[in-house]
Parts: C-alpha cells; sequence; structure tokens
C-alpha cells in the first residue's frame, strides 16, 4: 500500500496533499462540476465544495473490562461521519478462518453489558461501522444505516489467545455473547478494504443477525469466521448485489470447508457447519462472469449450546 505521492494522483476521488504549500490537490469525478458556470443548474461547484479531514478512527468508545464492565449505554438517533480510515492500521487474524480484521470501528465496544446502537446514521465510516470486542454481552445495534463504510459493518470478535499454551480454549467468557445485529441497512461495503462483509464474527457466541438489508460490496453479506460456541441465529436477512467488485476470488462458489454451499451456492453467507441456524434467508449473489444465484433457504438447525 502506498500513499502521499503525488504522481499517483491519476483516478477520480484521489487527492494529495502539499502540506508545504497548504494547497490540496483533488481529482473530480464525472460529475463533479469545476467551475460555477457549469454548475449552473446541478446545484454546486468545487469553489463552494467541503472537504473533510478525517482525524479520529474512534468516535464513540464504551470501553470496560469483563471485571469492570460498562453498563446500560444508549447511542441512538446521531449521525457518525468521517471516521478516519484503518486500512494502514494493525490487522490481525482472528481464528482460524482466512479473514483479517482490525478490531476498531466508528463506535466501538469492548467490556460493556446491555449496550444498544439504534437508529444512527453511519455517513462514510473510514472503517467498519461497529465493532464488538471481548468481553461484551446483550448488544443490540439495530434500525440504523451504514453507507460507504471503508471496512465492515458490523464486526464481532472475541479475544485471541494464539500466544498460550492452548489457544484453542475459550473458557473465560472474554467474547461477545447474545449480539443482536437487526433491522439495519448495511450498503456500499469495503470502499477501502476488500476483504469486507454486512457483518462478520469470530470467537463470539448467540449471535443473532436478522431482518438486515445488506447491499452492495465486494465479498460476503454475512461471514462467520470459525465454529466457536455456537448458538448463533441468521435469519429474514436481504442481501444483494455482493461479491461483485473488486478483488474477484470468490467468482466461484468457495472451497472454504466452512461455507454452506447447499443453502447459498455461494459467498454471500460464510458459515462454519453445525454451528449456526440459518432460516428463510433471500440471497442474491452476482458471481461476476460466471454466474447469478437468488436462493431461498429454509431453517436447517437451531439448537442453542448453554454457555456461560
Amino acid at each position: 500500500m502506498i500513499e502521499g505521492v503525488k504522481e499517483l494522483l491519476d483516478q477520480p476521488e484521489e487527492w494529495w496533499l502539499d502540506s508545504k504549500a497548504d494547497t490540496l490537490y483533488y481529482y473530480p469525478n464525472a460529475t463533479t462540476t469545476t467551475t460555477a458556470e457549469d454548475a449552473a443548474g446541478a446545484g454546486g461547484s468545487m469553489e463552494a465544495s467541503s472537504f473533510v479531514a478525517s482525524r479520529l478512527a474512534r468516535l464513540i468508545a464504551v470501553n470496560g473490562s469483563m471485571a469492570e464492565p460498562v453498563r446500560n449505554v444508549k447511542i441512538s438517533g446521531l449521525r457518525l461521519a468521517h471516521a478516519a480510515p484503518t486500512f494502514m492500521s494493525k490487522y490481525e487474524v482472528p481464528s482460524a478462518g482466512d479473514w483479517s480484521i482490525h478490531r476498531g470501528g466508528a463506535v466501538f465496544i469492548e467490556g460493556a453489558e446491555d449496550v444498544s446502537v439504534t437508529g444512527c446514521l453511519f455517513d462514510q465510516a473510514g472503517g467498519s461501522g461497529v465493532a464488538v470486542s471481548r468481553y461484551a454481552r446483550d448488544v443490540n445495534i439495530s434500525h440504523n444505516e451504514m453507507h460507504r463504510i471503508g471496512d465492515t459493518g458490523v464486526i464481532v470478535v472475541g479475544d485471541l489467545k494464539y500466544e498460550t499454551e492452548k489457544p484453542w480454549v475459550h473458557v473465560d467468557g472474554n467474547y461477545p455473547m447474545r449480539t443482536t445485529v437487526s433491522d439495519n441497512l448495511i450498503h456500499e461495503l469495503g470502499v477501502f478494504t476488500k476483504q469486507t462483509a454486512g457483518f462478520f464474527q469470530a470467537l463470539a457466541a448467540q449471535s443473532t443477525v436478522s431482518r438486515n438489508i445488506l447491499l452492495n460490496g465486494p465479498r460476503s453479506g454475512v461471514n462467520f469466521n470459525d465454529a466457536a460456541f455456537g448458538g448463533n441465529v441468521i435469519e429474514l436477512n436481504l442481501m444483494a448485489n455482493l461479491v461483485v467488485r473488486k478483488p474477484a476470488d470468490l467468482g466461484l462458489p468457495p472451497s472454504i470447508p466452512r461455507a454452506c454451499r447447499s443453502l447459498t451456492k455461494g459467498a454471500c453467507l460464510g458459515l462454519s457447519p453445525l454451528a449456526h441456524a440459518c432460516r428463510f434467508q433471500r440471497e442474491t449473489v452476482d458471481h461476476g462472469p460466471y454466474n447469478s444465484w437468488c436462493v431461498n433457504t429454509v431453517e436447517t438447525r437451531a439448537e442453542r449450546q448453554t454457555l456461560r
């Protein structure tokens, strides 16, 4: 990844800042008007445009610990705009799947119980929209709109234990549990990062992903990176126009063992077997030059495990 080179300013919507000369260079797209004369009847010009310099990747952080969690927080009715991009920040492999993630978002929740994020507009977040990390219980993310998201809409990720003697043992409860993601409109995903989804989960339990509309992204609508703990429910979601942007590595049905190809025939859902209930989904997956499928899935398994 290369940044800050003036000679690479050659594509629409790219920019370069000459900090010594206090000059911002911007390559407009085809719909941007450049003069007042061109703007007559178009509603604006470059001279009248506003440019926002993003500085914060996390706009709101609810941050406690498993021993002393933050409780009963409501975030509602806010426009959360222009969080800084995170694609040059630290990424980690959360579990044995093939994804890496940045543990962060415009709203970051860790060490918390009974937190809700409702009725908010996530406007051009440079990284993920909401991140639920490590110990978290009963987080509700609902009735939000997220658009032009740099990374993933919602990530739910437990604690990593790769450096311990038994990295496969997760009995301390330091992972999200009973997260609900429902009735959200999440669209225009993966502006900067292409390994993205409307919803991503690793090392978490008993999540419900329900009645969401997930549109226009480079890869999955919903991705579960592992079969940890189980008890998850994915139902009544509409996912469309996914797997259509670069990279086109998922043009054909994936060979990843966790994929429920009998349900989705593609990468709209990436699931670990025996861990989730998939019911009454509707997915439209555009596989570029290969094929398109629209599949209605029915309920397959809905057993919830008893966890701490």
